[in-house]
């Protein structure tokens, strides 16, 4: 088994096959979103990973509190070029379980044996202790990764394996980063990022126990101060090697990768170096967004406003158009806007991110409008990184603007009166739309009945006559009211009756008994059409 290459803090080359494996037991609980900025297959994936949290410390919120803290604007995202970076960024959060709390310590005497998922262990073996480190089953935690949130080939991912353990350690993995979940600040773990991501090495030395890698340098660590491959970063001004001890200033500083001699460093100190609380520095931080942009970013994320690639209008309108970016609002992003291949706008910033296109100056037909993008953030100056990966040479944004003439239509309405088969009066209400084409000439034109009023004939059958509605008043007398109604036939086949008012109302009240006299009839009372006497009551009732 050839031997996998160890980053990290002693930046030692470890092999892993003379671990002493310890029991794996445990299991994945699944996956959940944590932060997503944009289209999965349009940023880069950060997941986190946890081993050593027992079902209790994933109830009590540890792990998930630690990988929110690392998401925070105090965590990974306080942290050039993560602070500038932060909308290119999703990330997910596997939930582990593991036996035991905690992580193996070969590093302590008596060893300290911890039964987890990944196997985390620190010191990585038995034989031959490595201090600082943390080692794991990083083929195990590529594997759930894949298992619970794929990876889309070509684009970035930065796995980060949080180990539930308080004492400070770390390795980056080419792939993996590993980290103690105890951080106090998110510095330790974007050191080991450093390692596993853009390959940054190790740039301090002298620290005890560690061994020299003079073999070993790359993007931020070279065998001479001279031909670097960050030479244009250095000022012409700056002395070759650079003894200042001025932070920020490019040069290449003896001392590098545990080499007090031999390999020269970026900068006089950075995160990469022994001080964890320093920035990336100028070399590390452009080697961060160059990775980002060439492995993780499909820029820009799509065509923007309008949605559509092909749109028309009529000539006189205007037009607005913009890209869908990440962070469109950055300063440093510079837009170039082309008309049918002629530049008519250029700047960066906010102020130059749309662009409108007044049609009344285009002739008819199709014409191309297209934005150009590149983010020519001050933290990259190497020409190569810049184009095309910075850029949207590689995913133009275009569209097909179609300038129609302004034909154009008139509406008008008129009326139609006449009597239907029934007899009744009708009139429609007919819409004249006519049609003109660009030059105003008359092409055509459509009639269209858009309503219908019908009004019927009726007329009266025979004379008025009256109906008798019988009732009994509230006083127990017998009353009959008379209405006057008036029948009515239609052209339409149909009839009615209509009531023409009320008439007169006659009552009679039979007091009962027996006896002759008074009003006739079978008993005491009296009888008139429009009132009655009550001689029971003495008084007339009407």
């Amino acid at each position: 088994m050839q031997p996998q290459r160890l980053l990290m803090f002693g930046m030692l080359i470890v092999s892993l096959a003379t671990r002493i494996c310890i029991a794996q037991d445990g299991a994945v609980i699944g996956a959940s979103v944590v932060l997503q900025n944009g289209p999965t297959d349009h940023r880069a994936q950060i997941v986190f990973v946890g081993d050593g949290y027992t079902q209790a410390d994933l109830d009590n919120g540890t792990y998930a509190r630690q990988v929110s803290y690392a998401l925070s604007s105090s965590g990974l995202f306080n942290i050039s070029p993560f602070l500038e970076y932060q909308q290119y960024f999703n990330a997910v959060r596997i939930d582990v379980v593991s036996r035991d709390s905690g992580a193996t310590h070969y590093d302590t005497n008596p060893i300290i044996q911890r039964d987890t998922y990944f196997q985390s262990a620190y010191g990585c073996s038995q034989t031959t202790v490595v201090p600082r480190a943390i080692c794991a089953n990083t083929t195990r935690v590529v594997d759930t990764v894949n298992a619970y949130a794929p990876y889309n080939g070509g684009h970035a991912r930065m796995i980060v394996l949080l180990v539930n353990d308080a004492e400070f350690g770390g390795a980056g993995f080419l792939g993996v980063a590993v980290v103690y979940g105890a951080f106090g600040t998110f510095d330790a773990p974007a050191h080991e990022i450093g390692h596993s991501f853009p390959a940054l090495k190790d740039e301090y030395f002298n620290v005890p126990g560690d061994a020299c890698h003079l073999d070993s340098y790359g993007v931020n660590v070279w065998n001479s101060p001279y031909g670097t491959p960050w030479s244009y970063w250095i000022s012409p001004f700056t002395p070759l090697p650079t003894t200042t001890t001025q932070n920020g200033v490019p040069g290449a500083y003896l001392g590098a990768n545990h080499c007090a001699t031999g390999l020269y460093r970026a900068t006089f100190s950075s995160k990469m170096g022994a001080d964890l609380s320093r920035p990336f520095e100028q070399v590390n931080t452009e080697q961060f967004v160059y990775w980002i942009y060439s492995k993780a970013i499909l820029f820009p994320d799509g065509i923007g406003h309008p949605s559509s690639s092909d749109v028309s209008a009529v000539e006189g309108t205007s037009v607005s158009f913009s890209p869908a970016l990440p962070d469109p609002n950055s300063a440093y992003m510079q837009y170039t806007w082309n008309l049918d291949g002629n530049v008519v706008d250029r700047g960066q910033g906010n102020g130059h991110f749309s662009y409108s296109v007044n049609t009344a100056s285009l002739g008819l037909g199709t014409h191309t409008v297209e934005v150009e993008i590149a983010d020519l953030t001050p933290l990259v100056i190497n020409p190569s990184y810049q184009s095309p990966s910075m850029t949207s040479a590689n995913h133009p944004v275009a569209w097909n603007l179609n300038v129609t003439c302004d034909s154009h239509s008139t509406t008008s309405d008129y009326y139609v009166s006449y009597t239907d088969s029934s007899g009744a009066t009708c009139t429609d209400t007919h819409e004249v739309t006519d049609y003109y084409d660009c030059s105003g000439t008359y092409v055509g034109s459509d009639d269209e009945v858009v309503d219908t009023q019908c009004t019927r004939q009726c007329w009266a059958d025979g004379g008025a006559y009256e109906v008798g509605y019988d009732w009994v008043r509230d006083d127990g007398a017998n009353c009959t009211t008379y209405y006057w109604e008036q029948d009515y036939s239609c052209s339409d086949g149909s009839s009615y009756t209509n009531d023409l008012g009320q008439g007169d109302t006659t009552c009679y009240y039979m007091t009962g008994g027996g006896g002759g006299g008074g009003g006739g009839g079978g008993g005491d009372g009296c009888y008139d059409y429009d009132y009655y006497y009550d001689e029971c009551m003495d008084e007339f009732m009407y």
